[in-house]
């Protein structure tokens, strides 16, 4: 035998009244079940739900025992406020408090409850170890909106990069071409130069020079990003032959 439960199924006198105080009283995650059961997911286990008389039938005994059926079910918590906490709300979804919260002799803070059919639950903080499987953490999901849209932006990614590298390519060069042309028109020698003119000649031309370097510099990005991005694709190409 494997060291586990895999499921653990109360029978019930009323379906409908228990799976609502389970599902809405609790918040017990309720999976996709036939109409005459019900499960939910635990962590580490199942919780089914199912007629009394029904489930009596399949083991084969009676299904009118009273008195102590001779086992609990535990819930244990991270803190005795939160034990006080599930007590309270299990009580106002319609379970009878069969012990309150208190300091037990093991060193821990338990109290138990009834569910409407009367299997006992014991809600209890342990604070020497914890009992059972940990609580998991939920990875979230995207809304199915939101992941479509999401999968749509990846797929269009390598598009918008090759539109953005060619808009730096073309950018770039109308940028030396424009700088070029006035570095060219303002290198041309005055008849006359007096010293306010060519120290307006230099300046423009140092002016023109650095815009033409940023045109050269814009460029060669868009170039080189267009370069890689042929480069993956052949490699891609490569490995899937």
């Amino acid at each position: 035998m494997k060291p586990r439960i895999s499921m653990i199924t109360l029978g019930v006198r009323d379906l409908e009244e228990s799976v609502r105080f389970y599902e809405q009283g609790l918040g017990l995650p309720r999976m996709n079940s036939p109409p005459e059961v019900a499960f939910f997911t635990l962590h580490g286990t199942w919780l089914g739900l199912y007629s009394r008389e029904p489930l009596a039938e399949d083991v084969g005994v009676p299904a009118d025992g009273t008195g102590f059926a001779g086992f609990t079910l535990a819930h244990n918590v991270d803190s005795e406020a939160a034990v006080d906490e599930l007590l309270e709300q299990a009580i106002s979804a319609g379970a009878k408090m069969i012990k309150p919260a208190q300091t037990v002799f093991w060193g821990g803070y338990a109290g138990y409850f009834a569910d409407p059919d009367g299997p006992l639950w014991e809600v209890a903080h342990n604070p020497l170890f914890w009992v059972g499987p940990k609580d998991k953490v939920n990875n979230p999901v995207l809304p199915p909106t939101l992941g479509t849209r999401t999968a749509e932006v990846r797929r269009h990614a390598p598009t918008m990069r090759n539109i953005l590298s060619l808009a730096f390519l073309a950018v770039g060069m109308l940028v030396m071409a424009v700088s070029f042309m006035h570095y060219a028109g303002n290198a041309l020698p005055y008849p006359d130069p007096t010293a306010e003119l060519l120290a307006h000649q230099a300046a423009e031309a140092r002016k023109w020079s650095l815009l033409f370097a940023l045109g050269l510099l814009a460029s060669g990005i868009g170039g080189l990003c267009l370069w890689r991005r042929s480069r993956a694709k052949s490699c891609r190409r490569g490995s899937a032959n």
